[in-house]
């Protein structure tokens, strides 16, 4: 081992890694929503700290394709994609099946150039979850019109389906003799303010003309990509990482490391083999690479079998094919040159998967072809680096390591064997053949498997299947506060205000109901809540009599969310008109009679709209249709089939105009309106935005008779 010291390091107070598991051990809901967790990879479970007698629970029969990817785990479910361009949701208690969603026609192994999955290559990578948005995104390789290309997909996470303006096309911008079929997207994907990092190599056996990619896709939109590429001056330069992802800091920067190119000759690596930091648009800010890249290149010894792994300071930790261990300064990367403390062949036979780091006895455990190794990180301005004492793995557990329940978890693809490990000794603690039923005569566990866990539970693919084991205790669920809030207090009577709620912390579901004197306020019940609504929940109402009249908002709860019930808010309402936002001036009903004749047509004849009003004012026709669905995630979706039946009230038309005072006709125009029941809900808006009562009106629309 040796030390090197260079120019005072700045360093900083703030662990990224440490604040990223304060995060998510802060949240109740069971979240292992991107590669080892966190976008800092930091591998650890926070939730799985009580362990129990550990066994296997459930195994999924076989998929549609192989799992490479890492499964992810978000609330009560596990997701996974397969090469078959596939994506399963899967009950994280019991591996049934909640929906799955097939995406494309994958690339058949026969196009490729060369490599070891087959007979499709579709999902490779591992997708990333953002519970913001409750959608996952993935990246396949689609075969259309003969052609091969890669797509990002996003979907709903409650329903499965496509969102709006999705896939989007992320292949790079190739040089000539470049093509897609030539490329493989192993890297896991990453999620950095608002975009979704994308990381590009080539096939097993390093065939045909492939270059290292990242590209950096905004999720809003399929405008605004851009590209790093790794050596553009000679073609074998990669993004893979044995299936890790890029590593995200508190502050938003991206490290990477890469592989090499094809035997460069040249003073400058042009990123080959290199660990280089980045801005969430894949724009490089700075770079190390260590003095025998050239050596490294021509050898075929990737840095880039791994990524980096965020210490405390600011350091990094990094090891790759060569064996050697390299602690540098993420402040400070310096072009070419020593690291600035290395652990020189540490790690017997290579690194593939990179390590995690565990800041509660401050040791780095690396994947190693020879077994996993464990170093004790030092402190100080710049720390040491040196083999945890009386640490002995066996030499099996060769797979990218995963901590939860107390021990390190680590696979053998070879064999199909998951270990647990013990982290002071290395001791194998737990040990499970993972069973694969499509393949004779053994278990099968595909290339750099990785374990994830949560609530309590550790979930490994293994070829076509996904295996859940149990390993602990799960936490109990986190307390929830709920407020009640009006937008106007006191109100006078027919004044329509709204009254919110707010659960804290945001729960993963659940639903609100209001009440006034116990009694459910209509239109205000089962108001579903979640990150999407930031735990917040309206109610729209008005109040006929006068008076105080006691409210109250009540959370359903959910799995890992606590019920709870806010204090009585006592809404005051005078007597005499009002209006929405003041309770005072205006007519409480300025549309004092309307109907629409017929109220049974078909659509391709339509409505006629009668309205008497008692002055000018500008019109809101909401048209509103009650459509049944089933219950998902505590919510109810139109776009679900399955499962208890619910009710949805879903607005499908809104006709906006302005009237003058006294009896007036329109025409409605439904014809994009399927039959069924429909309620017509009217209100005026005077020129200071202040609403009427509101008025319903009920109608159908029938199927019109076959010719």
């Amino acid at each position: 081992m040796r030390r090197r010291l260079i120019l005072s390091l700045a360093m900083a107070v703030a662990v990224a890694v440490q604040a990223a598991l304060a995060v998510c051990a802060a949240a109740a809901v069971p979240a292992w929503t991107t590669y080892r967790h966190d976008a800092a990879r930091s591998g650890i479970d926070p939730d799985s700290t009580s362990p129990v007698a550990r066994s296997q629970a459930w195994q999924t029969p076989a998929l549609d394709g192989e799992v490479y990817g890492q499964p992810l785990v978000y609330g009560s479910y596990v997701y996974v994609a397969t090469e078959n361009d596939s994506v399963y949701k899967l009950d994280a208690a019991t591996g049934a099946v909640a929906w799955s969603e097939h995406l494309g026609t994958p690339e058949p192994s026969s196009m490729a150039p060369c490599g070891d999955i087959s007979p499709s290559i579709g999902v490779t990578s591992t997708p990333v979850i953002d519970p913001a948005t409750d959608r996952i995104y993935l990246v396949g390789a689609v075969l259309s019109s003969g052609a091969v290309h890669h797509e990002l997909f996003a979907l709903d996470l409650g329903s499965g389906q496509l969102v709006a303006g999705f896939p989007i096309m992320v292949d790079p911008p190739y040089p000539s003799g470049g093509a897609a079929v030539n490329q493989l997207q192993r890297a896991g994907l990453a999620l950095d303010d608002g975009r979704i990092l994308i990381g590009f190599g080539g096939n097993d056996g390093d065939c045909a003309t492939y270059w290292g990619w990242l590209v950096s896709v905004p999720i809003g939109g399929t405008t605004g990509l851009s590209y790093f590429q790794v050596d553009a001056g000679h073609d074998d330069g990669a993004v893979w990482a044995s299936g890790n992802a890029p590593a995200v800091d508190a502050a938003g920067d991206v490290f990477v490391a890469t592989g090499n190119g094809k035997g460069d000759s040249t003073s400058d690596p042009e990123y080959g083999d290199s660990v280089v930091k980045l801005n969430a648009s894949a724009s490089p800010l700075s770079w190390w690479a260590p003095p025998n890249w050239q050596s490294l290149d021509s050898s075929d010894l990737d840095l880039g079998s791994s990524m980096p792994s965020l210490l405390p300071g600011g350091f990094l930790f990094q090891s790759g094919k060569d064996g050697n261990g390299y602690l540098l300064n993420g402040a400070a990367l310096s072009d070419v040159s020593a690291a600035p403390v290395e652990a020189s062949g540490f790690c017997s036979g290579g690194s593939f998967g990179g390590s995690v780091y565990d800041p509660a006895d401050s040791t780095i455990y690396a994947a190693c072809t020879g077994g996993l190794k464990a170093l004790s990180l030092g402190s100080g301005s710049l720390p040491s680096l040196a083999a945890k004492s009386g640490f002995s793995a066996t030499s099996s557990a060769t797979g990218p390591p995963t901590l939860a329940g107390g021990l390190v978890w680590v696979t053998n693809y070879s064999s199909g064997t998951l270990y647990g490990l013990d982290p002071t000794s290395g001791a194998t603690s737990s040990q499970f053949a993972i069973p694969e039923i499509t393949v004779a005569g053994g278990s099968d566990v595909n290339h750099f498997a990785s374990p994830s866990a949560a609530d309590g539970r550790l979930f490994v693919a293994s070829g076509e299947q996904v295996t859940g084991y149990t390993i602990a205790q799960p936490p109990p669920a986190s307390r929830t506060v709920t407020t009640l809030v009006s937008s106007a207090n006191p109100s006078r009577t027919g004044a329509v205000i709204s009254l919110t709620a707010t659960v804290a912390p945001v729960p993963d579901a659940g639903t609100v109901t209001f009440t006034k004197g116990g009694t459910p306020i209509s239109g205000c019940s089962g108001l579903a809540v979640s990150a999407g609504t930031t735990g917040r929940a309206v109610c729209s109402t008005a109040f006929a009599q006068p008076g105080t009249h006691n409210l109250v908002a009540s959370y359903s709860g959910d799995p890992f969310y606590v019920a709870s019930t806010s204090a009585v808010l006592g809404e005051s309402v005078t007597g005499g008109t009002g209006s929405a936002s003041a309770g005072g001036g205006k007519p409480s009903r300025v549309v004092s009679h309307a109907s629409i004749t017929p109220d049974r047509f078909t659509a391709t004849h339509g409505a006629t709209l009668h309205l008497t009003l008692s002055e000018a004012a500008s019109i809101t026709v909401a048209i509103i249709e009650l459509r049944r669905g089933h219950v998902v995630d505590h919510r109810c979706s139109v776009k679900v089939h399955t499962g208890k039946s619910c009710l949805l009230q879903v607005t499908v038309a809104r006709l906006r105009f302005h009237v003058r005072a006294g009896r007036r006709v329109f025409k409605l125009s439904l014809r994009r309106l399927a039959a069924g029941h429909y309620t017509a809900v009217i209100y005026a808006t005077d020129h200071a935005g202040r609403r009427s009562r509101t008025t319903r009106i009920t109608f159908t629309i029938a199927r019109a008779n076959p010719s």
